[in-house]
Order: structure tokens, then C-alpha cells, then sequence
């Protein structure tokens, strides 16, 4: 492995790493079943962020049919209160914890540890589910 010059537990690494992938599967799933409601949200979404993706998937879910609608909207807020919470990772800072493990940080008062980020993983991985069940039983 290659020494690098920033010191960081690797296992803290690649649970942040998981972080990431995981909210990019996630974000592809909406994607997908913004696509299949919308043929071309796919592309009109290339160049968006995540939170511009959230809106305009938002918007699309309260124009769905009426047995899909709250279905839909559950989906949309989920993804969106997700989004956030990724962005309070991605765009965290690195500090040093009380314990001198380096961490990130987002102010107020929220220093990512191990647990918060493998639930955060979770939550991810259940709204992709629940967008991978939409695609492939509801919206067939």
C-alpha cells in the first residue's frame, strides 16, 4: 500500500468510501425511476447535483398517477432528507477528535464517527431498495 502523508484509519476511509458509493447507487436508482416515469429525466438530469435531482424528482413525484402518488412522494422526501445528510459528510471538515483520531466535522456539532457513518450507509441502502421495488414492481 502506498505510505501516504495524511495519516487516517483505513477502516474509517473505507466506510466513508462505502458512504459515497453507496449514495451513487442510490442516486442512480432515483435516476432510473425518474427515467421510467418521465422518459428523458435521465437526461435532463446528466449535469444536476444531488439536491437538484432531489427537486426536480420531488416535482415529478406529485404529478404521478393518484394509486402512485404517496408512494412516490415518500420515495422523493427520503432521497431528498438523504441527500442532505450525505452533503453533511461529503462536505465536512477534517479535524482531530478529543481521542486524537482524525475525523471529519460538519458545524455545528456533528463529528462523523464510525457508527454514525455505517447508519448513514443504511439509510442509503434501504431508500435504494425501496426505489429498486418501485422500478421493478410498481412501475412495470
Amino acid at each position: 500500500m502506498k505510505n501516504f502523508r495524511i495519516k487516517v484509519d483505513p477502516d474509517y476511509l473505507q466506510l466513508i468510501g462505502r458512504a459515497t458509493y453507496t449514495f451513487s447507487y442510490l442516486e442512480w436508482q432515483i435516476i432510473y425511476v425518474g427515467e421510467k416515469l418521465k422518459p428523458g429525466f435521465l437526461r435532463d438530469t446528466r449535469k444536476c447535483t444531488a439536491g437538484q435531482i432531489a427537486n426536480r424528482f420531488e416535482n415529478l413525484a406529485k404529478k404521478t398517477n393518484p394509486e402512485l402518488r404517496s408512494r412516490m412522494i415518500d420515495l422523493s422526501s427520503n432521497f431528498k432528507a438523504l441527500v442532505i445528510r450525505r452533503n453533511h459528510l461529503i462536505h465536512a471538515n477534517p479535524i482531530t477528535d478529543p481521542q486524537g483520531e482524525p475525523r471529519l466535522h460538519y458545524s455545528p456539532a456533528k463529528t462523523w464517527q464510525e457508527e454514525d457513518i455505517v447508519a448513514l450507509i443504511n439509510d442509503f441502502e434501504l431508500c435504494a431498495a425501496d426505489g429498486n421495488n418501485v422500478f421493478y414492481k410498481l412501475l412495470v
